[in-house]
């Protein structure tokens, strides 16, 4: 997984991730930004649920929810989860799709473990 980690003029923290990886790039940047006592207890919670006989763990965000599965994590909008049959009869009615790689995306848990530590040492130097 690549990402690049920004300080902006006025000193704001933001991550960039590639296109597959984007939605958990804007997990980052919304639900922990650079709290650095959200990002260590969200290390620590990896860390645990590694070690746990737990199948999957969710946490849902105000904009995000990310699901640890022993494997994997996966980030999902919680738009997706508020999806409708109207809001399905209008995509159709003006011709549109919903795009699920800006909604959702999937990666290891070590790695996003690793992508934590990184960006909790970015942010703290």
């Amino acid at each position: 997984m690549e990402y690049d980690f920004i300080r902006d003029k006025d000193g704001a923290f933001s991550v960039e991730l590639s296109m597959e990886h984007l939605v958990i790039g804007h997990w980052l940047n919304t639900e922990l930004a650079a709290d650095s006592d959200k990002i260590l207890n969200f290390i620590d919670d990896i860390k645990q649920f590694k070690n746990s006989a737990d199948h999957e763990k969710a946490y849902v965000g105000q904009e995000y929810t990310l699901l640890l599965t022993p494997e994997d994590a996966e980030v999902t909008a919680n738009a997706l989860h508020m999806k409708s049959d109207q809001f399905n009869d209008l995509l159709q009615e003006e011709g549109l799709h919903e795009d699920d790689e800006l909604s959702r995306a999937l990666c290891g848990l070590d790695d996003l473990q690793f992508l934590l530590q990184d960006w909790l040492e970015f942010i703290q130097n």
